[in-house]
């Protein structure tokens, strides 16, 4: 191939020393630059042989033959991946049985085709694409077909699921992202591959723990209920980072096993704000080792502003900008703007433990908080 080389040609149209065609200019008495038969045959042949080159005959009168060639020589450049209705597809696959329209897909080298992704933290989360099955295609990124999927929420992101095979918009301990639904029946897919296989997992509500979770890094967006295998299952150092930043976390350990010496199978609340590296010794009858810190590095019974003084003959007023709480498992809370009205002449919550008010008596103030924070 080359560039136009007439004398009539402009020399630097295209850059120095890249000559390129003119139309000329009469009153500079400029001609047009002329064709010459090696420029039209270069041009030519260039053409012709990539669209030969491809197995397409020439037709005369046809305006998509080049477009077609390309197509042709990419699929066939890169086994079988196409470019086709802004989308990234890869053509002619085979699935594992079970897999049907819809279902997010991995590629399963050991029988050469696709299989369902999940969400395990395993390998299996390597999710690549959705399945196709009706028309043997794989879509990798872009739009799917219109039809493929149903009952999408426009502009919703939908992720791997725990089970495999299908999508959700919740996000489960290992959240990897699929896509964004375009309508209820197309997902524009764009799999984040960052959070495949460790990545940070945001979790809620119930999660379990299985041995892909171990050095799992879990961040609770709200309340989370955390289940754990035994850990003589799981074996001696499994761990993981867990912080309870937009909710409590539950930990329930197999019936067989505790946290932090408490009872057998009994379940250890990580109040809102605390975060904490989980291990368990693998042990038969195992033990859950949760290290927790207070977040922002506040002490145990430490305050911020705290005042007490009586409203009343019968009432204390007690205010704080922030009490740092411990409970028997040394787990650490927060509470802020405590603001308490305390009564001397009952029995019950903000009051007395028991009895009367005595005279010359020192008596103590605890402020007590749920988990999530309530005091």
């Amino acid at each position: 191939m080359h560039r136009i080389d007439h004398t009539t040609a402009d020399a630097n149209k295209h850059g120095i020393g890249k000559p390129g065609f003119t139309g000329g200019n009469p009153t500079t008495a400029t001609p047009s630059t002329r064709l010459t038969a090696e420029w039209c045959d270069d041009t030519q042949e260039n053409i012709v042989r990539a669209i030969e080159g491809a197995g397409i005959a020439l037709v005369k009168g046809s305006g998509t033959q080049l477009y077609d060639a390309i197509q042709v020589l990419i699929a066939a450049g890169l086994s079988g991946i196409s470019v086709k209705q802004k989308s990234l597809i890869a053509t002619a696959q085979t699935f594992a049985p079970g897999v049907v329209n819809g279902d997010p897909v991995r590629w399963d080298s050991s029988n050469s085709r696709w299989a369902k992704a999940l969400a395990d933290g395993t390998a299996s989360d390597l999710g690549l694409g959705l399945a196709d099955v009706t028309n043997a295609e794989v879509t990798l990124y872009g739009e799917t077909r219109a039809g493929l999927m149903a009952g999408l929420t426009p502009g919703v992101a939908y992720y791997l699921a725990v089970a495999g095979g299908f999508v959700t918009t919740s996000t489960p301990a290992d959240s990897v992202k699929i896509g964004v639904a375009k309508s209820a029946t197309v997902m524009w897919v764009d799999i984040d591959t960052v959070s495949q296989a460790k990545g940070v997992s945001s979790i809620s509500g119930a999660t379990a723990f299985h041995a892909a979770q171990h050095l799992g890094n879990f961040v609770a967006a709200a309340a989370a209920v955390v289940t754990f295998d035994r850990l003589n299952t799981l074996g001696n150092g499994t761990c993981a980072f867990f912080s309870a930043e937009g909710g409590p976390i539950t930990f329930t350990p197999n019936a067989a096993d505790a946290v932090n010496t408490g009872s057998v199978g009994a379940s250890y609340v990580m109040p809102q704000g605390a975060s904490g590296f989980i291990i368990g010794d693998g042990a038969a009858s195992g033990l859950w080792h949760l290290f927790t810190n207070l977040q922002g590095g506040a002490a145990a019974a430490s305050v911020k502003n705290l005042k007490i003084q009586p409203s009343s003959n019968t009432q204390v007023a007690l205010t704080a900008d922030e009490v740092a709480l411990e409970n028997s498992s040394n787990g650490y809370l927060t509470v802020r703007a405590v603001n308490l009205t305390l009564s001397t002449g009952s029995v019950g919550a903000n009051a007395l433990d028991a009895g009367t008010v005595a005279a010359s008596t020192w008596y103590s103030v605890w402020v007590i908080a749920k988990a999530d924070g309530t005091v």
